[in-house]
């Protein structure tokens, strides 16, 4: 991005973050400068049958290549073109298919200037319309995301292959937000702007288009491909869809081959044609134009509530079972206690007496002692929650915060103890359902409260994890760690900065969290009623049975 532009919206934003993220949303909707037909893509291009459909008034081109009784269908990424996958598309030709793509409104050869996730699924809608169902669907970075909501929804096919994929809308909005380097603010006005403009102010219309929140059909088998170091889409967005799809998706890594390279690389031309040529189990599935026919086509705007419960396949689900017949009450807070140290180089609590049991007994009739004390210290200090003040100067305060997001909140805990890594990623949640949810990051970290060792190499929440959890809607999110974002980073905060400008609560230095199931529990926290203040001491505490 050119420094000028981040200039000039670093300059919008100290002036107004949402104005910022007004004139953000207007970029990024905007495609921009459009992929022209590389040297070596020309005869693969030239040899296409070309055709046209209409995608929200806008000319579409369509292109075809062999008269195979098999289908492939190819969905290129922002700022692509169908002949991107020129080499693939020789390799499929070669194997007697045919292969079918589109260049997407504003890209290519195709009208417009702007375009969005639901004119990709209205292009392919419209092209399996014409030439019945896939054989297979490919589809690259933004493409990805597009591909799995319209077979998600109905499109018909037997295999997905994302190449370089987004799993998650909010990625690219938050990916966008650095690339012009807007603060957590304007980024969350960016989000909250695109919202009401796409989806008339609906937020939950956005998580219809997640790939792990509304994953494949069962009958539908995943390849992923991702590079390690991809610089545009981190393969922590291949990850999430491949812990969302379980045993029927396989993810591939590889080194070197960026964003780009990749589609014409060896080993992804090979791993595609060997996915493809796979046999797939015999399934019962009515096609896409029979369901449609019979006037069951499923919605292309699907959010989890239109679906069935979606099963939970994370492997960090176990914990002890909650009982049917008893209720307990688990205590989540640590003690607070003179010279205790919660935060190391911050100042631990002092106490004192403002008016001791002997001074009183002196003013008040005998038998009627008591003492009155003083407390001395930071807010962050023991089990404490942070509101969106503590980060964002004009954000809700303690006293702002509403109790109902505070007080029995469904808890998902995710157990986490032994396992590998520090940072805590977007892959740990599975295809759990935690919209309105507390979610507690149990770590086992809490042991050493109180110790040096609690001080550094603590587990933490990544950004890609964070940007998860926001885009899940989750309600609350708690960890018993010495931070929730990596204290050895050198200052950088994203876990912070994402969720309290989404107006997710964080509670830190929770403990006890070994004691609780994975789900079935109700979490509350609630902080004094303190204006102008942002982190204060809470008693947590869960309930089971």
């Amino acid at each position: 991005m050119p420094s000028a532009i981040r200039m000039f919206f670093s300059a919008a934003e100290t002036l107004s973050p949402r104005l910022a993220g007004r004139l953000a949303l207007f970029l990024f909707r905007r495609v921009g400068s459009r992929r022209p037909v590389h040297a070596d893509e020309r005869a693969t291009h030239d040899s296409a049958r070309v055709g046209t459909i209409t995608v929200n008034n806008k000319d579409v081109v369509t292109y075809q290549w062999g008269t195979g009784a098999r289908s492939v269908l190819l969905v290129h990424g922002w700022r692509g073109r169908a002949v991107q996958f020129a080499r693939l598309i020789r390799e499929l030709r070669a194997e007697g298919f045919t292969v079918v793509s589109f260049d997407a409104p504003a890209n290519g050869s195709s009208d417009g200037r702007h375009t969005d996730v639901r004119e990709y699924i209205d292009a392919m809608v419209q092209l399996q319309r014409q030439h019945g169902s896939f054989e297979a669907v490919v589809a690259h970075s933004f493409g990805v995301l597009g591909a799995i909501s319209a077979v998600a929804n109905g499109l018909d096919t037997q295999r997905v292959i994302g190449i370089s994929g987004v799993a998650e809308p909010g990625y690219l909005l938050s990916y966008f937000g650095q690339l012009l380097g807007l603060g957590p603010a304007a980024t969350a006005e960016l989000g909250a702007a695109f919202v009401r403009s796409v989806f008339a102010n609906e937020p939950e219309a956005l998580a219809g288009f997640s790939g792990v929140l509304n994953p494949l059909p069962a009958a539908v088998a995943l390849l992923l491909l991702h590079d390690r170091v991809d610089p545009v889409v981190d393969i922590e967005q291949s990850e999430l869809l491949h812990a969302a799809h379980g045993a029927r998706s396989r993810l591939i890594a590889t080194e070197g081959l960026g964003h780009r390279r990749i589609l014409s690389a060896d080993v992804t031309l090979d791993a595609v044609l060997e996915f493809i040529a796979a046999p797939i189990p015999s399934r019962r599935r009515d096609s896409w134009k029979g369901a449609e026919a019979a006037g069951n086509r499923r919605p292309l705007l699907a959010t989890p509530e239109m679906g069935q419960p979606m099963p939970n396949n994370t492997t960090n689900v176990d914990g002890p079972a909650p009982s049917r017949h008893t209720r307990r009450v688990i205590d989540l807070s640590h003690t607070i206690a003179v010279g205790r140290v919660t935060y190391p180089g911050l100042p631990t609590p002092t106490i004192n007496s403002y008016l001791s049991r002997e001074e009183s007994a002196t003013r008040f009739s005998p038998g009627s002692e008591f003492t009155l004390d003083t407390i001395t210290m930071i807010g962050n200090t023991g089990t404490y929650i942070d509101s969106p003040f503590h980060c964002f100067l004009g954000g809700t305060d303690l006293a702002g915060l509403e109790l109902e997001s505070l007080v029995g909140l469904p808890a998902e805990v995710v157990h986490l103890p032994g396992a590998s890594g520090r940072g805590i990623r977007a892959s740990a949640f599975g295809r759990r359902d935690l919209r309105g949810a507390a979610v507690l990051l149990h770590t086992g970290w809490d042991r050493r409260f109180g110790t040096p060792e609690y001080a550094t190499g603590a587990p933490f929440l990544t950004e890609g994890g964070a940007r998860f959890l926001v885009d899940a809607g989750v309600a609350l999110v708690g960890i018993d760690s010495v931070n929730i974002d990596d204290k050895d980073s050198g200052g950088a905060r994203p876990a912070h900065s994402l969720l309290l400008g989404a107006g997710i609560h964080v509670v830190e230095h929770l403990t006890n969290l070994g004691e609780l199931p994975a789900r079935g529990a109700r979490f509350t926290a609630v902080p004094p009623k303190i204006s102008d203040f942002g982190t204060f001491p809470v008693r947590a505490f869960a309930e089971v049975g």
